[in-house]
């Protein structure tokens, strides 16, 4: 199954992240390992989307969000450089 820190530990051993947040993300609970045997949990994102992410993509912080967190950020991006006339020829 792996070792205690390579997030491919068995159902009878690991720690329950379930009720905890990540960035955007609220944990669920625990729910079947991928087929590469990662832990997986299923997460709720302020947005409201529901997803499945691995356990140690929630921990080390990769994961901050179901992806509405990019797009807001570029779409700030873009209305700043729009402001700013990056955009006229």
């Amino acid at each position: 199954m792996g070792n205690k820190n390579s997030g491919r530990r068995g159902w009878g051993e690991y720690e329950d992240l379930s009720g905890q947040r990540f960035g955007r993300w609220t944990v669920l609970k625990r729910v079947e390992n991928n087929q590469w045997e990662q832990m997986m949990y299923l997460c709720e994102c302020d947005c409201g989307w529901v997803g499945r992410t691995q356990a140690k993509a929630l921990r080390s912080g990769i994961s901050k969000s179901c992806g509405c967190l990019k797009n807001e950020l570029a779409a700030k991006r873009i209305k700043k450089l729009w402001a700013e006339g990056a955009f006229t020829k």
